[in-house]
C-alpha cells in the first residue's frame, strides 16, 4: 500500500494475522481481534503501510513499542522485522538487557522448515523412471 493509505485494509490485515497470529510481543496471548496494526517506522515519520513495516500488537504492547521522539536509543522496547525470515522480533530496553538481544514470541521461534528427505534420510530424489523437471514443455516425441 505504501504511503497511499495509513489504515491497514482488510487484505493486508489478513496477511498480518497469517504471519503474526495475534499480538507478536513475546509471551502475549492476545488474539488478532484484540490487536492493532502497528507501523514499525511510524506513519508520521513517512513509514509505509506495508507488511514489512507492520506488526500486530495488543494495546498494552503497542504502547511499549510506540517510538517517542527525543528519547535516547535503547530507552524502550523496539520492534523490527528480521530480514532472514520476515518475522517480528523485539529489542528490550538497555535497562533490561544491555546487549539488547532480540526476543521473539514462541509462535515465531518454533517455525522450522526442513527440506524433504528420501527413505534413507538423505535428500529426496526423483522416483525411478522419472525424469528431472526442467520447466520446458516443448519436448518432441513420445
Amino acid at each position: 500500500m505504501g504511503r497511499s493509505v495509513r489504515l491497514v485494509p482488510p487484505r493486508l490485515r489478513a496477511l498480518l494475522i497469517a504471519r503474526d497470529g495475534g499480538c507478536a510481543f513475546p509471551g502475549c496471548d492476545r488474539t488478532p481481534a484484540d490487536c492493532d496494526a502497528h507501523h514499525i517506522d511510524p506513519w508520521w515519520n513517512h513509514g509505509p503501510t506495508d507488511l514489512a513495516n507492520l506488526v500486530l500488537l495488543c494495546r498494552h504492547h503497542h504502547g511499549l513499542v510506540e517510538p517517542h521522539p527525543g528519547w535516547p536509543d535503547g530507552a524502550q522496547w523496539e520492534v523490527r522485522i528480521n530480514p532472514a525470515d520476515g518475522r517480528p522480533e523485539f529489542l528490550p530496553p538497555t535497562r533490561l538487557d544491555p546487549k539488547r538481544r532480540p526476543k521473539r514470541h514462541t509462535r515465531h521461534t518454533k517455525i522450522t522448515i526442513t527440506p524433504p528427505t528420501g527413505p534413507d534420510g538423505g535428500a529426496a530424489t526423483p522416483h525411478a523412471g522419472s525424469e528431472p523437471q526442467t520447466g520446458t514443455t516443448d519436448r518432441q516425441g513420445p
